[in-house]
């Protein structure tokens, strides 16, 4: 039998059972609203339907979960009808203003997994390198001493196969030991980095052994492998694409909102927000001042949608049940109080939103951008640190020279920032080529004597 219930001095309904069940989990129908369904004598407080009471209207189950969707933001249960899409997001009315301020300033929305960019992997490697060749220090001097060259040249290959074999045992125990006990190395646990599954789930040891075996396909293809993780959109390399593994950051729970501490990680109560003068941490006592969205301290009044009533009324482009508010700016399309965003004086749908955040366009949502700099000096870098494949200076260099002309006067990043970079990236491949030049020079000098 379905209800009617009446929010801002209008009668909201009909709506069924198990709609109305989530309005009241969700905390839109109050156990002061009045309400009415079949059968009653009139409107009547919902704390005083049915015996029910404040208390029992708070430990009241939601719906089914198949009827219902959850906020990506709050987690809490909402009939579809009342969630705006923006992309994969689903967004309440209570948690919209939130959310699309945080589109605009670029902060990444609840449940955006913290991949591990990069650079930082780089540093992990590095260190992982450090840590394995002190322990290549304890086995080559005794390898030496069993097998001496006696001045035979000969027996240097060997010797080095014999090195490399040892070292390659070391590295996989060393790779699948710690990502399959601790999900890290050493060199990750340090960059507060994990190695998960792409479902999230812990990697076996069985899978760590396969993705250190396939972290050699990386260096066959001279370090592309590597590099795929500075251009895929979940940071992979080759051998995470292969094994299904991903690898994230370690962010505390506190800091993926608003108000935590930078310390202890522990939440800031709201009274220590926006404050004129530093605060203290309530926990660790550490001193600072926490600044939080407007939208996150003012109160919101939630825009649920109002449901259409007259036959012939035009209903919103996204929620055929609710009533239009305005018209989409940019597209067109009707929209209830529920999908309308507001932004610089026009009126935006959810769909337009995500479009042109996906593609870049809008300058107030431009979370990323191909920092052509980091590029240029990723490339005059790569000969210096690959140093067994220097010869690919001859390509690297050139396309350091073109990326530099061709993007010095592209925006960088979005923290504006020097030229350093271009320049550093520049000087390297100037140098870079006047070897190669020198090179060159010698090599035909050398095969002019030979002749």
């Amino acid at each position: 039998m379905p209800w009617y219930f009446a929010e801002s001095g209008s009668p909201v309904g009909p709506v069924e059972d198990q709609e109305f069940d989530a309005y009241v989990a969700n905390g839109r129908v109050k156990p002061d609203m009045l309400v009415w369904r079949r059968g009653m004598a009139q409107w009547q407080p919902y704390a005083s339907v049915n015996g029910a009471s404040a208390v029992g209207l708070a430990e009241r189950p939601a719906a089914a979960p198949g009827i219902l969707r959850w906020c990506s933001e709050c987690h809490k249960p909402y009939p579809l009808s009342d969630l705006a899409a923006f992309g994969a997001f689903l967004v309440c009315p209570n948690c919209k203003p939130l959310f699309t301020q945080k589109l605009r300033e670029g902060v990444p929305a609840a449940g955006t997994p913290p991949y591990a960019g990069f650079w930082i992997r780089c540093l992990a490697l590095f260190m992982d390198s450090l840590i394995l060749s002190l322990i290549a220090l304890f086995y080559t001097g005794p390898v030496l001493a069993m097998f001496p060259l006696h001045g035979d040249p000969s027996r240097v290959l060997g010797l080095q196969l014999i090195l490399i074999g040892i070292g390659f045992v070391v590295g996989t125990a060393y790779e699948t030991w710690f990502v399959g006990r601790f999900g890290a190395t050493p060199g990750k646990l340090i960059c507060k980095l994990r190695v998960v599954r792409s479902d999230g789930g812990k990697l076996g040891y069985l899978r760590a052994v396969a993705r250190y075996l396939a972290k050699t396909l990386d260096w066959f293809t001279f370090g592309i492998g590597f590099l795929m993780a500075a251009f895929d959109e979940d940071k992979r390399t080759l051998h995470d694409r292969i094994c299904d593994t991903r690898v994230m950051r370690y962010v505390p729970d506190a800091l993926q909102t608003s108000g935590g501490c930078p310390e202890c990680h522990e939440a800031m109560p709201a009274e220590t927000w926006n404050l004129h003068y530093p605060a203290r941490c309530p926990s660790c006592r550490a001193i600072l001042t926490a600044f939080a969205f407007p939208a996150q301290v003012e109160e919101q009044r939630a825009a649920f949608p109002e449901p259409a009533v007259e036959g012939g009324e035009a209903t919103c482009f996204f929620h055929a049940r609710n009533k239009a508010f305005v018209p989409c700016d940019q597209c067109g399309r009707f929209l209830c109080t529920l999908c309308h965003v507001g932004i610089a004086g026009q009126n935006w749908c959810p769909s337009c939103i995500e479009l042109q955040r996906r593609y870049g366009r809008l300058a107030w949502l431009d979370k990323r951008r191909v920092m052509y700099d980091n590029l240029a000096l990723l490339l005059a870098l790569g000969p210096i640190v690959l140093l067994p494949f220097w010869p690919l200076a001859i390509i690297t260099a050139p396309a350091t020279i073109v990326v530099v002309f061709f993007f010095w006067r592209k925006l960088t990043s979005l923290v504006p920032r020097t030229k350093a970079r271009f320049i550093v990236a520049g000087v390297l491949a100037g140098l870079e080529l006047v070897a190669l030049v020198l090179i060159l020079m010698s090599a035909i000098a050398n095969w002019g004597r030979l002749q």
